[in-house]
């Protein structure tokens, strides 16, 4: 086994919840990952994520993604077009950005699976809180670093080690992998993008022009 990040061979166990999950850590770019035996079933992960209520009119969820928003409007002028990867079943950003001047196209492997939406080049690329849930993050990185210059990522960043196993966001059954910021600088190394982490959960990625 290696880390399916980096590919180091470098890891080990992290911590192990009673009688079920593993975590590994690997000690080259500090990415998390749970083992592919302890993952869902696509029909199982499918299932769990038609559940999520992510509203276009939820006022606390328009909320939640006001800084993935912002950083496009920061980054991005307006008309730029844009790609929401991994959008879910309810595609709130894209509506979002959309409605000030951002075309959009949607991908999702589950809900909006038209590959034709990564034949395209982007202006930017969206994937809100997408990371977590990937069995193959270097793949997904390497093919939409190809796709755009500028790849915003929303996903809750690994604090304290120590702090792991009273961490919620372990928890969820589909979030199999948990990125430091260490992690983070490595994916903006290996694909050649400067880094900016917004905050403990933002990081865009920047190919310098």
């Amino acid at each position: 086994m290696s880390c399916p990040l980096c590919q180091s061979s470098q890891i080990s166990l992290f911590y192990k919840e009673a009688k079920s999950r593993e975590f590994w850590r690997c000690q080259d770019c500090e990415y998390v990952f749970v083992p592919a035996e302890f993952h869902l079933s696509l029909e199982q992960e499918k299932a769990r994520y038609a559940l999520h209520e992510n509203n276009i009119d939820d006022s606390g969820y328009q909320n939640f993604l006001m800084p993935v928003v912002e950083a496009v409007v920061k980054f991005c002028p307006a008309r730029s077009r844009g790609l929401d990867f991994g959008c879910g079943p309810g595609p709130a950003l894209a509506a979002i950005l959309e409605s000030r001047g951002y075309p959009m196209n949607l991908y999702d492997p589950f809900f909006f699976p038209d590959k034709g939406a990564l034949d395209h080049q982007y202006d930017f690329i969206t994937a809100t809180e997408v990371f977590e849930h990937l069995r193959e993050p270097r793949g997904v990185l390497v093919e939409l670093s190809k796709l755009s210059d500028v790849l915003i990522i929303m996903t809750e960043q690994l604090g304290n080690p120590a702090d792991f196993p009273h961490w919620y966001y372990k928890n969820d059954p589909t979030h199999i992998g948990f990125f430091s910021e260490a992690s983070l600088r490595w994916m903006g190394n290996f694909i050649r993008a400067e880094s900016f982490l917004v905050t403990n959960r933002l990081v865009v990625f920047k190919h310098p022009n």
